[in-house]
């Protein structure tokens, strides 16, 4: 798999798939989020500085065409936080209500 771009569409995909899956029990969606999961953690995350790398060249090394900084959090919580949260009421509502699962896969 190769990404080719920036990282930020992977992420909310991530959350996209769990969301369907939580709502069709679908496991094409389970597999789909653990399968992005798994390139993440292979070539997103930057285990030498922290954070997760912005951007991927064709062949998945880190480049810095688009932009050279490092990200903020916004898009990393569809993968973090979405899955470990209940659909409704929304996520605010939600997290502000104690909802979030901190035992979630």
């Amino acid at each position: 798999m190769s990404v080719k771009g920036v990282r930020w569409p992977i992420v909310e995909a991530m959350g996209t798939a769990y969301a369907l899956y939580t709502l069709t029990g679908d496991s094409q969606y389970e597999e789909w989020y653990q399968k992005w999961w798994d390139y993440c953690i292979k070539y997103l995350m930057d285990y030498e500085n922290g954070s997760w790398w912005q951007e991927l060249d064709a062949d998945n090394k880190v480049t810095t065409k688009v932009w050279d900084g490092k990200q903020d959090i916004y898009h990393l919580l569809h993968c973090l936080v979405i899955p470990r949260l209940p659909l409704a009421p929304g996520l605010a509502p939600a997290v502000a209500a104690g909802l979030l699962d901190i035992n979630a896969k």
